[in-house]
């Protein structure tokens, strides 16, 4: 029953939960059990018919019987039907911390050390019994655990192989003419109205996380506004330096600490990710005329990555479209975005004349950030 509940890594954190940290935030290994469509949750008795419809023809298409195929179906259907109950759609739930040596006692007759191990499948990144990991609740494990040790063999396997075939058709097969769609697309921005092309845009942010940021940059920030950038806030810096000098009411034991952490203050302006995403023996192998293929060799290579930064700390610096800029107090580093250099305000360009650039950007939005750093 172990290959119902699934170790993965979280590649994505909310800006919100940074704030938070006092420390940089590294990815986690989570246990996520099969999930299963909002509608068998929530009882929907339209969508249900229509689902056990689709389920019928996918297994008579892949040569399955008609008997057969209508009674391990039925059987599929009723046990989602018992899993959902204890389930909570895909990842809309609060998360519990848990060692694996506490995940032997919850889910016996596995050694979960080991088997989180043979699936991250890297030698130089391991496990043990004390490995902390996010659960979705003990009860919710348990419930399905032992829901699922209730079913005979066959009737695992079919479950499993429906759910696989399930998913991986609602994720990665989308048309363009899902209005009526009733299984939900974790590649949709909002619902299955969602255009096919926007849907493929999100497949390639998935595997391609920091493409958009790099493209973005690389398409708006010239090299020399970006060195410009930062050459104006060193200079910003060094005014402060001066004001700290200059405060009357500043202790001198003040004045240091100040100064160490102006010194350390650093900017984040135009940084692309020069690291290959993919590595090139993947990129080479991929093919304009076979999607299936291309998704099975980009998967695997996006885990491997994965499985590679599990203790490496995540990159906070994301959305450099957003008209934003902001300071980091875990950092220490101030981040501005291609959105506000190109968009409100003073737009920067190598020909705006000096005065109108410190006068409004430097002053407005370097400055503006550098003082959050001494505002508490």
């Amino acid at each position: 029953s172990n290959v119902f509940f699934a170790p993965m890594i979280d590649h994505s954190i909310k800006q919100s939960v940074l704030y938070e940290l006092s420390e940089k935030y590294t990815p986690k290994i989570h246990i996520i059990p099969m999930t299963f469509p909002a509608f068998l949750i929530k009882s929907n008795p339209d969508k249900e018919a229509k689902y056990k419809k689709i389920m019928l023809s996918v297994m008579k298409l892949l040569g399955a019987d008609d008997d057969i195929a209508e009674k391990d179906m039925n059987k599929v259907l009723e046990n989602e039907k018992k899993l959902a109950k204890f389930s909570k759609y895909e990842f809309e739930s609060e998360f519990e911390e848990v060692t694996l040596e506490e995940m032997n006692v919850l889910l016996p007759n596995l050694n979960w050390t080991d088997y989180v191990n043979a699936i991250l499948n890297n030698p130089n990144v391991t496990v043990n019994g004390s490995e902390k990991v996010l659960i979705p609740g003990k009860e919710v494990l348990k419930n399905i655990y032992n829901e699922i040790n209730k079913m005979s063999d066959r009737e695992q396997a079919n479950l499993l192989l429906w759910r696989i075939f399930a998913k991986f058709a609602a994720n990665f097969l989308k048309t363009g003419n899902e209005n009526e769609a009733i299984y939900e697309n974790i590649f949709d921005r909002q619902d299955p109205s969602t255009s096919r092309s926007e849907n493929c845009v999100n497949q390639i942010k998935t595997f391609f996380p920091n493409i958009l940021d790099d493209l973005t940059i690389s398409h708006y920030l010239q090299p020399e506004e970006r060195e410009n950038i930062k050459n104006m806030f060193e200079e910003i810096k060094d005014e402060f330096e001066n004001i700290i000098d200059q405060s009357k009411w500043m202790k001198k034991e003040t004045k240091e600490e100040a100064h160490k952490k102006l010194r350390k203050m650093a900017i984040n302006v135009g940084e692309m990710h020069s690291n290959v995403e993919h590595l090139l023996v993947t990129l080479n192998q991929i093919k304009v005329d076979d999607y299936i293929g291309n998704i099975r060799l980009l998967g695997n290579s996006f885990w491997t990555r994965m499985v590679q930064g599990l203790r490496t700390p995540k990159d906070p610096w994301i959305c450099e479209a957003e008209d934003n800029a902001f300071y980091w107090p875990d950092f220490n580093q101030i981040q501005i975005n291609v959105g506000i250099i190109k968009g409100s305000g003073v737009e920067i360009t190598k020909d705006l004349p000096t005065a109108i650039l410190y006068g409004g950007f430097t002053a407005s939005t370097l400055g503006h950030e550098l003082t959050h750093g001494f505002d508490d």
